[in-house]
């Protein structure tokens, strides 16, 4: 087999694999139901195309001497194969852009004419030669309809490409706005592919662009619908709580607790100030679940400090807190400060029959809000933590919501024995604190 033909195929059958296994992913409903009926149909044809492409690889000339026929017969298949790529590129775009959802079926029909007229030109074309023949000498030759093939698929390519352009400029939203454009590289890159393909005869080019953009496109449905679910979950977890919050009835607590708290004035002043502490740590935690945005971090401060009044109370003499606030100007997720601080507590201090201390400090650097909080109690190991109850959900909470909210992040050290440190840090607004990509919607 001559060498120079080695690359081309090892490349080709490289792609097949790959995108195989895509095409087995795509049949576990990854997306919408029409985008991802149309990736399948484009990911087949061009499945077809490269197997196609395998057997031109063997023409009359080449490494192995093939039939003239069976030539001609390759090639048809493997241009009518671009044909439908192209159709089901341009009916995936429709959907993703969404236009067209309302053309009735006499219309889709009319579109589909032009791809039915040269799939049967191309497979024709290997006994009739008007898209292309096979020469004498096995190459392929362009046919007197050639250009016919060329203005259909070069239309429904085209089409796809005006209206992304269209819907970048209409969209206000930068996200959709960068991937209607992207969109419009992906053909341009293709094209280049074909354009620079004949200077480098031995590597697919044209095979290699497609199967890039395959590979993008379905990590965008499928990122897009993980985002789905996550919106699913969310949502569902809100209605978790709003009949949760329901059945809790919060006025009737609110006023039961101020009930209390006249039967306790003047009799009992320590547990009328506990009842009034508890009742505002309750209305701080019930409240947090309408915000869905940061808070003012001052906010955050006084609720956490509710929380540390009443467990004072609870554990005397066991609780020492230090306060070292040198800026409130910024804002926080709501219940970010409060769990971590809980945390302390409960599986940290307490844990100590002495007791302990909790210093929470909050300071300004040059390009963030650094939140600490630091504990002396019993720490942990945090690269093998136990099954001891720790809040360690609670702590991915808060970091989830940090990364999500304000591109935030939150570290822990922790040694067993020498306490725990746990630093959040805010990034200003225009700075991040990692990287976090722009997601689609």
């Amino acid at each position: 087999m001559d060498c120079a033909y080695l690359p081309y195929l090892v490349t080709e059958l490289f792609c097949i694999i790959f995108t195989a296994t895509i095409f087995s992913r795509l049949q576990s409903e990854v997306g919408d139901k029409q985008e991802l009926t149309s990736l399948k149909r484009m990911v087949a044809a061009y499945l077809i195309m490269l197997a196609a492409d395998m057997l031109w690889t063997f023409v009359e000339n080449g490494p192995l001497r093939m039939w003239h026929m069976l030539n001609a017969v390759s090639n048809g298949i493997s241009t009518a194969a671009v044909a439908l790529g192209c159709y089901f590129w341009f009916q995936f775009m429709e959907h993703r852009l969404g236009l067209g959802t309302d053309r009735g079926e006499t219309s889709r029909r009319l579109i589909r004419i032009p791809l039915v007229v040269i799939c049967i030109l191309d497979l024709g074309s290997a006994l009739t030669g008007w898209v292309f023949y096979i020469s004498p000498e096995g190459l392929y030759t362009e046919g007197k309809l050639f250009w016919l093939q060329g203005v259909v698929t070069f239309a429904y390519l085209l089409v796809p490409t005006v209206q992304s352009v269209y819907c970048a400029f209409k969209t206000s939203h930068p996200q959709k706005r960068r991937e209607y454009l992207t969109y419009v590289l992906y053909i341009c890159i293709c094209f280049a592919a074909v354009a620079v393909g004949d200077y480098v005869p031995t590597v697919p080019l044209f095979a290699l662009s497609i199967f890039a953009v395959i590979q993008v496109l379905f990590l965008t449905l499928y990122l897009d619908h993980e985002y789905e679910l996550s919106k699913k979950e969310r949502e569902l977890a809100e209605f978790h709580m709003a009949v949760m919050l329901s059945q809790l009835q919060p006025h009737f607590l609110f006023n039961a607790l101020m009930a209390i708290q006249d039967l306790c004035h003047g009799r009992a002043p320590e547990a009328e100030q506990a009842v009034v502490e508890f009742a505002e740590y309750l209305r701080g935690n019930i409240n947090s679940l309408r915000y869905s945005e940061p808070i003012p971090f001052a906010q955050e401060l006084e609720h956490t400090k509710n929380y540390l009044r009443l467990e004072s109370r609870r554990f005397i003499n066991k609780i020492h807190v230090e306060y070292d606030i040198r800026t409130e100007s910024f804002s926080i997720p709501v219940l970010t400060l409060q769990p971590i601080v809980e945390n302390a507590v409960r599986y940290g201090i307490t844990q100590r029959v002495e007791g302990g201390s909790i210093r929470i400090s909050a300071a300004e650097a040059e390009s963030a809000y650094v939140v600490t909080v630091c504990d002396d109690g019993v720490g942990f190991d945090v690269h093998n933590p136990k099954p001891d109850g720790r809040s360690h959900i609670g702590i991915k909470s808060v970091r989830g919501r940090l990364a999500e909210m304000c591109g935030g992040s939150l570290e822990v050290v922790s040694k067993p024995g020498e306490g725990t440190t746990v630093v959040i840090t805010i990034p200003k607004k225009g700075e991040s604190a990692h990287e976090n990509p722009d997601r689609r919607r």
